[in-house]
């Protein structure tokens, strides 16, 4: 039970770090996409997680890599299901990824 809810705690705090309980939070509407509603949500008041994405995608321009680079999509995918924001299946943190490479577009339009 103690192992449990540390690992509870764990996956919340990777998820508050690295932006993805803002994401999982927010409730599905039909009338508009998954993608365009967590791009609404990083562009929102509370922009800290695009800046911090936006700030890494720095770095990784810097070091020549995409700030979508394979490695970093492979993580933020195996975090999100350990955390249970999204599905096993190939596809199921593509909204997330295309919500926040949209808003990074908009927001900081020189990374790459």
């Amino acid at each position: 039970m103690t192992r449990a809810i540390n690992r509870q705690k764990a996956a919340v705090k990777i998820m508050l770090t690295s932006g993805i309980l803002a994401a999982s939070i927010i409730p599905a509407h039909a009338a508009e996409a998954d993608w365009q509603r967590l791009r609404d949500a990083f562009l929102g008041p509370d922009q800290h997680i695009l800046k911090r994405n936006c700030l890494r995608g720095e770095k990784a321009n810097a070091e020549g890599l995409s700030a979508f680079n394979d490695a970093w999509v492979k993580k933020m995918r195996a975090l999100r299901i350990d955390a249970g924001v999204s599905t096993i299946k190939p596809d199921g943190s593509n909204h997330f990824f295309r919500g926040l490479a949209t808003a990074m577009r908009q927001s900081c339009p020189a990374i790459w």
